[in-house]
């Protein structure tokens, strides 16, 4: 989550997980966080740019389940509409047997979240912004989003 302005990183993450993380709120057990640094030209205002983020790890308590809604991926993929070649990096991320799913009651929310786990190696993939964002295009392009697209008109509507 972005920190927004006077709020510092533990704030930030004390906010995710009492909003869109909230399910899994009482089941965390923190560990250590760390800090990493990036040098880039935002793509906002194409300037040289800082960007700092802090990745705080966690775990969840043995036998603690959430409410999960499973997504699955789509019946057809189109090969041919491929981001990214099948030997690269993100090919390997997406086309995992990863697991996609969205927290809480999908039927009494404004917005609906989309999450999926990472193993621990895979937190250096999203290090580059350009690359983190064709990592996501292409996965959220394998989930089959039906359910939540029917249940955000109803919500909606």
């Amino acid at each position: 989550t972005k920190i927004k302005v006077g709020e510092t990183p533990r704030n930030a993450i004390e906010r995710l997980v009492n909003g869109k993380l909230r399910p899994y709120k009482e089941g965390l057990i923190w560990g250590s966080s760390e800090t990493d640094t990036e040098f880039r030209v935002s793509k906002k205002f194409g300037l040289n740019s800082k960007y700092l983020r802090t990745v705080f790890h966690a775990t969840l308590k043995d036998g603690y389940h959430p409410a999960e809604n499973t997504l699955h991926k789509r019946q057809h993929m189109d090969r041919s509409s491929s981001l990214v070649s099948d030997m690269s990096t993100i090919s390997h991320v997406v086309d995992s047997d990863r697991r996609t799913f969205t927290l809480g009651n999908m039927d009494t929310m404004d917005s609906t979240f989309i999450f999926a786990w990472l193993d621990p190696s895979d937190q250096n993939l999203f290090k580059n912004g350009d690359e983190s964002d064709a990592i996501l295009k292409k996965w959220l392009s394998q989930v089959d989003l039906s359910d939540v697209e029917a249940l955000s008109k109803t919500v909606s509507g």
